[in-house]
C-alpha cells in the first residue's frame, strides 16, 4: 500500500494507491506534522479524501491505517513528506470558540444535515441520486442533471458542515467552510460562464445567506483574515450583493424569499446603516408576499407542495429584520397549516396537482358535517380566490370508506404551473380513482414538456393542440361554486386560452357513493385542431376494461366503477405507458415514472356540451369475481 500527500493550494490531498483492493478495505488518516496529529478523518472506503490547509507551516506526513475485518487483515503506511506554507491566514485571538449566536435563528435554513454521514456517503443532492465526493476541485456545472448543477450552485452541501461546527465550535470547520467559498470562487474562472447556475436566482440567494453567517462567525469570534483572503471574501460578497441590488435578477416566488432573505443578511452581517438598502428589502418582501399569496393566504405557486414549502418558509424569516411586513407574515402563519391540510389527501399525501409531491399535513378533526350520509360525514372547504375547492370524508373516517374531490383552476402565477385547469383529483373508498400525472422533473425535455401539458391531466383539449401553462393569461381560470343540497355537491368553474378563442366550463356534480357526473361546456373557433378530447387519467392501481360495451374501472380485480360517456362519442381510446404518442403516466418521485390508464374520449368538433358520467355503486350489481355472468348487467345502474 502507498500513500500519496499533494498540496492543490486549496486543501492537501491524501490519496491512496492499493493495487490489490478487496470487498470491506477501509481506511483512516492522521495528518501529522512531525510527530503531532493535527487532524484525521476516520475509517471508511474512501481512498482519496482532503484535509483544510493547516494553519503552521512545516513538514506535513499522512499515517494512513487500513483494516478488512472480513478478511481480518491490518496494516498501516507513511505518506510522503511536503512543506507547507499556508495560503490562508487567520488570525484567531483564543484557542476556544467564545461566540454567543444569539441571532442564529435567523440561519436556520442553511444549518441541517448529519457531516459524518456526508463526509463518509458523500453528497446526496436528493433521493436516488448518486453521491457526490467533496472534494475540490469541486465540478459546480455544468453537468447533465440540472437539479443537481442547481443545489451544488446553491452550496446546500455545507449545510451539515455548519451544524456540526455550532455543535463542536472547531475552527477546521471553518476553515472547510472557506476553502469551498474559495474553490467556487476559483471554478468560475476556470468554467468560464459555462455553470448556467452561477448566477441563478435562487443558487445566488442561498449562497448569499451562507457568506452572511461567515461574516457573523468571524465578528462573534473576533476573527481576522489576511488583506489578501479579505479582498478575496468581500469581493465574493460584493458580486452577490450588486446582484441582489438589481430588481431585474427578483423572482417573486419561493426562490424570491430566498434572494431577499439573503440580501437582508448581507446588510445585517456587514452591519449596513443605510436605510435607502433596508426599505428596499422590506419593499421587495412585501411585493413578493402580495404576488405570492392570495388574500385567503394561500400560494399562488399552482400547488399543494409550494403552498406549504413557500409558506413554512416565509414564516421563518426573521420578522426583527422586516418589521413592515410583520403583521401578513403573522397571518400567513396562522392559515398555512389548515390550508396544508385541506390539499392533503385522506392518504396523507399532497394531491398531485401542479409540480407537487410528498407527505402533507393531517386535517384535524374539529369540523362541521356538511351532512351525513350512511354515518359518514362529509364536509368542504373552498378557496374560490385561490383556485381551489375541496370535498372529502372527516378526516375520522375509516380508511376505506374515504372519499375526496379537489377541484382547481389557480390562476395568479406560472410558476410550478401545469396546463391543468378545471382537472380534479377524485378518491373513492380510499382508492385514488382519478388521479394527476404529477410533476417528473425540472428537465426541459419531452418528458417534462408532457407532464405539464393538457393531455397529461384531467381536461378538455383537441386530438392535433397541446396546450401548455403560459397558453392560459393569468387571471383567466376560475373556481366560483363549492356548494351542497340534499346531499350531492356542486362544483363548478372556467377557463380560456389565449390567442385562440376557446372558453371551456365545467360543472362537477358529486353525489357521495353514487356518481361524480362532469358537465363540460365548450365554445371554440379554433381550425385545423381536430377532435375534442375529454381525458381522464385512472390512479396508478386501477385498470380498465370494456364489458358487454361498458367500461368500467377496477381495483384489485373487483369493479368499482362505470364510465358512460356521452352518447355522442365517436371513439374512445385507452393508453398506458405509451411512447408514441407520450400517453398514461403518472410520477409520484422525481424522475421517476410508472404506467396509468389513461382514457381520451373523442368528440366532433361542433360540440358545445359534453357530459361524462361516473357511477359508483356497481359493486351493488356485480359479483366480485369478473367471470361471473352477471357481469351484464354493467352500465345499467
Amino acid at each position: 500500500m502507498e500513500v500519496r500527500l499533494i498540496n492543490n493550494d486549496l486543501v492537501l490531498d491524501a490519496i491512496v494507491d492499493n493495487p490489490i483492493s478487496n470487498d470491506g478495505d477501509e481506511y483512516a488518516f492522521y495528518l501529522m506534522l512531525h510527530n503531532e496529529k493535527v487532524n484525521e478523518f476516520w475509517y471508511s472506503s474512501h481512498r482519496h479524501i482532503q484535509f483544510p490547509l493547516p494553519d503552521k507551516a512545516g513538514q506535513y506526513h499522512v499515517l494512513c491505517f487500513h483494516r478488512n475485518v472480513k478478511r481480518s487483515e491490518k496494516s498501516r503506511a507513511n505518506s510522503n513528506r511536503i512543506s507547507v506554507t499556508p495560503a490562508i491566514r487567520w488570525k484567531i485571538p483564543q484557542a476556544v470558540a467564545i461566540g454567543r449566536y444569539k441571532q442564529l435563528i435567523y440561519f436556520r435554513r442553511v444549518i441541517f444535515g448529519d457531516y459524518e454521514s456526508q463526509k463518509r456517503l458523500g453528497y446526496i443532492p436528493r433521493v436516488g441520486a448518486a453521491p457526490i465526493p467533496l472534494l475540490v476541485p469541486m465540478n459546480y456545472g455544468p453537468r447533465n442533471d440540472r437539479n443537481i448543477e442547481f443545489a451544488l450552485s446553491s452550496w446546500k452541501f455545507l449545510a451539515p458542515i455548519w451544524k456540526v461546527y455550532f455543535s463542536s465550535k472547531k475552527y477546521k470547520y471553518l476553515k472547510e467552510l472557506y476553502t469551498f467559498f474559495l474553490d467556487w470562487n476559483q471554478s468560475l474562472e476556470i468554467s468560464n460562464g459555462k455553470n448556467s447556475f452561477a448566477w441563478y436566482d435562487m443558487a445566488v440567494g442561498t449562497r448569499a445567506m451562507h457568506l452572511a453567517l461567515f461574516l457573523y462567525v468571524l465578528n462573534e469570534e473576533k476573527i481576522e483574515l489576511s488583506t489578501r483572503d479579505s479582498r478575496i471574501l468581500g469581493d465574493i460578497i460584493n458580486r452577490h450583493i450588486e446582484y441582489l441590488e438589481n430588481e431585474k435578477n427578483l423572482k417573486y416566488n419561493n426562490h424570491g424569499v430566498w434572494q431577499i432573505l439573503g440580501l437582508r443578511l448581507l446588510y445585517w452581517s456587514r452591519n449596513e446603516t443605510s436605510q435607502e438598502k433596508i426599505d428596499f428589502c422590506e419593499y421587495q418582501l412585501s411585493k413578493l408576499i402580495d404576488l405570492n399569496f392570495t388574500e385567503e393566504n394561500v400560494s399562488s405557486e399552482n400547488s399543494p407542495f409550494y403552498h406549504k414549502y413557500t409558506a413554512d418558509l416565509i414564516c421563518q424569516i426573521p420578522t426583527q429584520l422586516f418589521a413592515q411586513t410583520q403583521a401578513r407574515i403573522t397571518a400567513i402563519q396562522d392559515k398555512k397549516d389548515e390550508i396544508s391540510a385541506w390539499l392533503t389527501s385522506p392518504s396523507g399525501y399532497f394531491y398531485l396537482i401542479g409540480d407537487s409531491d410528498d407527505k402533507g399535513m393531517l386535517l384535524k378533526s374539529k369540523i362541521s358535517c356538511d351532512f351525513v350520509q350512511d354515518d359518514i360525514c362529509y364536509i368542504s372547504k373552498a378557496y374560490l380566490g385561490s383556485g381551489y375547492a375541496i370535498v372529502r370524508t372527516h378526516p375520522d373516517t375509516p380508511t376505506d370508506d374515504n372519499a375526496a374531490l379537489i377541484f382547481h383552476a389557480t390562476s395568479a402565477s406560472y410558476s410550478h404551473a401545469h396546463s391543468d385547469k378545471l382537472s380534479f383529483v377524485f378518491i373513492h373508498k380510499g382508492i385514488e380513482l382519478i388521479s394527476d400525472s404529477g410533476k417528473y422533473s425540472y428537465e426541459n425535455d419531452k418528458w417534462r414538456k408532457y407532464f405539464v401539458s393538457d393531455r397529461a391531466h384531467n381536461t378538455v383539449g383537441f386530438t392535433n393542440k397541446v396546450f401548455m401553462p403560459t397558453d392560459t393569461n393569468l387571471g383567466d381560470s376560475h373556481i366560483f361554486e363549492c356548494n351542497f343540497d340534499n346531499g350531492t355537491y356542486y362544483l363548478s368553474g372556467e377557463t380560456k386560452k389565449k390567442d385562440v378563442l376557446f372558453e371551456h366550463k365545467r360543472i362537477l356534480s358529486f353525489k357521495p357513493d353514487e356518481y361524480l357526473n362532469i358537465v363540460d361546456h365548450i365554445i371554440h373557433k379554433c381550425e385545423g385542431v381536430g377532435d375534442i378530447e375529454v381525458r381522464l387519467h385512472f390512479g396508478i392501481d386501477i385498470s380498465l376494461q370494456e364489458i358487454n360495451s361498458r367500461l368500467v374501472a377496477l381495483f384489485d380485480n373487483k369493479i368499482i366503477a362505470s364510465i358512460e360517456p356521452d352518447s355522442r362519442l365517436l371513439q374512445y381510446e385507452i393508453y398506458s405507458g405509451s411512447e408514441n404518442p407520450i400517453l398514461g403516466w403518472s410520477s409520484r418521485a422525481y424522475k421517476k415514472k410508472k404506467p396509468i390508464n389513461a382514457l381520451v374520449m373523442r368528440f366532433a368538433p361542433d360540440l358545445t356540451e359534453i357530459q361524462t358520467k361516473i357511477h359508483l355503486k356497481a359493486s351493488r350489481f356485480f359479483n366480485d369475481n369478473l367471470f361471473d355472468d352477471r357481469a351484464s348487467t354493467l352500465g345499467r345502474i
